[in-house]
């Protein structure tokens, strides 16, 4: 197994994304703990072909809310892809009773991705699972009452002596209901586990006694790496189980050269559900092992108008629907779901936009320093509000510096922004007290040619 993969996602020269000052330190030495205890022969290994060794890597998607990330195939995708659906609304909280909430949703759903889509996304999938999964055996995101203590008591590890050397993952039910069950109590002797070490700690790290802290912090990593090898023997196991009389669905969305094109993928959804997935950059997609019925999907490009399609599958079909996007005016909108139709998600909240204190904030999209971009919101009638652009130091808005330009007012047209120095993404908010698809048609950001 490549060691240096681990990293992949994590330094890359297009995304530099510092780790989050508060984070579960040794997620990446966690996971690959976990990975080195597994068999070759695994289903899980055997499943995700490659994408098993980037484990690793994923295992940090929880962190990367709102962000944009670029693969090792060289695509750039949205965390969120694989963070929000419609079983999952919002952010998962990172620590208990909070994250236990996540668990479910999360396991369901990377179940549902290994038995229905391609490798790669299926270990996106899996990564956020990982991330709460590891999240909740951290002292003190399983013990919340350390005050201050909180670095301390996560990253005062020596990540290179993490490892359970020996381990045999267990299986932890044969079919998904019962190993969720399974899993869910397996979740809570961890976080007991880590909640009594955490209490060990908390005298130890006020006196500053690394020395002391770090034993119980390693017991508590290595626990978390068996819970996580024996999740993913679980996870492989599971998704086996056949779907009778499945059908499949899937082809290539293609833009045209008037669309943006800086590496994001296309996102495919499937309405009532919470089947989607993301095409690779080559605008292939899939979906496979379906049950037979009548599937409603839609396509999310930038700044492309939903497209969408119906498709009735039959036992044992395989269909296959090639879309050409339509790019949307002005031309060059580097906004997802511009004009707030794809309601996927959250019932009356559009995909691809977050709700905040003073209304709206979109995608962070990438941006060039010193470019100009024109921001236009055509407004409904009557609408009353303001917008402006809000620019980051780099594609995660969580960790980044930021800069907001004046807003402008419904009376005012066009504007243009230049983008300052050291920026490498925007976002459009939105500022109102009502539902934004209440006061806007549509929205863009367009580069200035």
């Amino acid at each position: 197994m490549r060691k240096h993969a681990i990293y992949a996602g994590c330094l890359l020269a297009l995304l530099v994304l510092a780790i989050p000052a508060c984070a579960w330190g040794p997620h990446t030495q966690v996971t690959q703990s976990a990975l080195d205890a597994i068999d070759a022969s695994d289903p899980i290994v055997k499943h995700l072909g490659a994408s098993f060794e980037e484990l690793p890597a994923y295992s940090w998607m929880g962190d990367y809310d709102r962000s944009i990330r670029k693969d090792t195939d060289g695509g750039l995708y949205y965390a969120d892809d694989y963070l929000l659906f419609p079983a999952m609304q919002k952010h998962a909280r990172h620590i208990m009773p909070g994250v236990r909430e996540s668990l479910k949703p999360y396991f369901q759903r990377s179940v549902q991705a290994l038995r229905t889509e391609t490798p790669v996304n299926a270990a996106r999938w899996i990564g956020s699972l990982l991330h709460f999964t590891e999240d909740s055996g951290a002292p003190p995101h399983a013990y919340t009452d350390v005050g201050d203590l909180h670095y301390k008591m996560e990253n005062w590890v020596d990540k290179d002596k993490i490892g359970i050397q020996g381990y045999k993952p267990k299986l932890l039910g044969k079919t998904e209901d019962e190993a969720l069950a399974a899993y869910l109590k397996r979740m809570d002797r961890l976080v007991a586990f880590s909640t009594e070490r955490a209490k060990k700690m908390i005298p130890l790290a006020k006196a500053d006694d690394r020395a002391a802290v770090e034993p119980l912090e390693l017991e508590c990593a290595n626990e978390c790496s068996r819970v996580v090898a024996d999740l993913l023997h679980t996870l492989g196991r599971v998704s086996l189980t056949p779907v009778p009389d499945s059908a499949s669905i899937g082809g290539t969305i293609k833009t045209k050269p008037d669309a943006p094109a800086d590496g994001r993928l296309a996102k495919i959804v499937i309405s009532g559900t919470n089947y989607s997935t993301v095409a690779d950059p080559s605008g292939k997609w899939e979906l496979h092992n379906l049950p037979q019925g009548t599937y409603m999907g839609k396509v999310l490009y930038p700044g492309c108008r939903m497209d969408n399609f119906t498709a009735r599958l039959e036992p044992g079909q395989s269909r296959t629907i090639n879309i050409l996007m339509l790019t949307l005016k002005p031309v060059g909108n580097l906004l997802r779901n511009p004009d707030l139709r794809v309601q996927w998600k959250t019932h009356g909240s559009p995909d691809s936009w977050f709700a905040i204190r003073t209304g709206w904030e979109s995608d962070v999209v990438p941006v060039t320093a010193g470019r100009k971009y024109q921001l236009n919101v055509r407004w409904k009638h009557g609408a009353k509000g303001s917008a402006s652009v809000r620019w980051y130091t780099n594609l995660s808005p969580g960790i980044a510096e930021w800069k907001d330009e004046p807003s402008v007012d419904q009376t005012q047209g066009d504007v243009v922004f230049v983008a300052p120095e050291k920026m490498a993404s925007a976002c459009v908010v939105i500022n109102t007290d009502r539902p934004i698809a209440d006061v806007c048609e549509a929205v863009s950001l367009v580069p200035v040619r």
